[in-house]
């Protein structure tokens, strides 16, 4: 699926060598439609990308300013663009997109960074990432050198100068099987490197019950607090335990991450990608196409068939446009005649309709002209409708 996005496709040697191979770009057109209209929502108006309802008459004076420092937060002190572009692209792209709340406990500030899915791991059938949602949540976290030297002078880690380098937590997933591919291709040796040169950590969020220790009723409901672990993958140490002092206005715990699923499953926490909702249509659409262009080179360029004992040298005499070439007896030689039926065109159109079908993202939201065979009543009410279907998809970044 990620393949169809990037527009790679494996050698085909089928109907013979060479042929027409091309990926159609229905994947990333749709996916790029997609993200860009979110993010066009999102940020249509920078100065109200949060917007504060007051509670009462008392608040209405107040809000406005709430309002106007929180969305210079968001947008020019957090820098929130980039991130949320980022986020809204992967989860797209991979069906699933997570973002992580980091807070400076000197400054005060918080960033935010978006963690690749890869290197999230949490049970099949959690929820989100919340304490009511999933038990447990594991962060992979990479280090460089110099990110392994800012931990240790943090002072809050047992034994972390005794991290090895590389990857000791064996999980292989996709994409890990798709960067050691291209590592192979290119010889560039990025993955290679990142399991050789890079630290491994493991942070695992989790809700934890126990009993007061002063507690002398064994039949007393127990108490439960939020925690950070971080584990070392290699050699199976504990590094640190931590409270999790993050909270929202409620005073509860909070985890720092936040998940975008587009396209929900209901067996399943990882969400549906829009390359993966429409990867058979790709499929059919690369295949229709290829199919035309090589009915069209095999139109052009017909193979012909000549006397095994003529004169004929189809070595020096290739055919090309306006050549004369000498032969004893033009009639001894036969070319295929080849029918190109203009229904494989249509086809093409056709698949292109489904796709824009079963994602809702029609050719206005491409930003295309629309057909010019509806009235302008149905042209309305099909964007009414698309739009229904965009509003939905919107809401669940909220």
């Amino acid at each position: 699926d990620i393949n169809s996005y990037e527009g790679k496709k494996k050698p085909t040697i089928f109907p013979w060598k060479n042929a027409s191979n091309f990926p159609v770009p229905l994947t990333p057109t749709l996916l790029d439609t997609a993200q860009a209209n979110i993010i066009g929502s999102i940020y249509a108006d920078p100065n109200r990308v949060i917007r504060v309802k007051p509670n009462g008459t008392e608040d209405i004076k107040d809000s406005k300013g709430v309002e106007s420092v929180l969305n210079w937060q968001l947008v020019d002190d957090i820098k929130s663009f980039d991130i949320t572009d980022k986020w809204v692209h992967l989860g797209l792209k991979h069906g699933t997109g997570t973002v992580k709340v980091v807070p400076d406990n000197e400054t005060g500030k918080i960033s935010l960074e978006v963690v690749p899915i890869e290197n999230i791991i949490v049970p099949i059938d959690a929820q989100g990432y919340q304490g009511n949602e999933t038990d447990h949540v594991f962060q992979e976290v990479l280090l460089s050198d110099n990110d392994l030297e800012d931990r240790k002078l943090m002072g809050v880690y047992d034994d972390i100068e005794d991290l090895p380098k590389g990857k000791k937590l064996e999980s292989t997933n996709s994409l890990e099987q798709m960067q050691q591919a291209r590592d192979t291709i290119s010889g560039s040796g990025v993955y290679s490197k990142r399991r050789r040169d890079m630290y491994y950590l493991l942070e695992c969020y989790l809700t934890y019950y126990y009993k007061p220790k002063d507690s002398k009723d064994d039949s007393a409901p127990k108490q439960k607090v939020e925690l950070i672990c971080t584990i070392a993958p290699a050699g199976n140490r504990l590094l640190r335990i931590a409270e999790n002092t993050l909270v929202n206005s409620s005073g509860d715990a909070v985890r720092p991450f936040v998940d975008l699923r587009p396209y929900e499953r209901e067996d399943c926490f990882y969400g549906r990608s829009l390359p993966e909702i429409v990867r058979k249509i790709q499929e059919e659409l690369d295949y229709a196409h290829n199919q035309n262009i090589n009915a069209a080179d095999k139109a052009i360029s017909p193979p012909g068939f000549y006397p095994s004992n003529g004169d004929f040298d189809p070595e020096i005499n290739q055919l090309v446009p306006g050549g004369f070439y000498p032969v004893s007896n033009p009639r001894d030689i036969v070319f295929q005649q080849v029918a190109v039926n203009p229904i494989f065109e249509r086809q093409e159109d056709r698949y292109w309709d489904l796709a824009e079908r079963l994602t809702g993202l029609t050719e206005l939201f491409q930003g295309r002209q629309p057909d010019r065979s509806n009235t302008l009543g149905e042209a309305v009410l099909r964007n009414n409708r698309a739009e229904i279907r965009f509003g939905t998809l919107f809401e669940r970044l909220n």
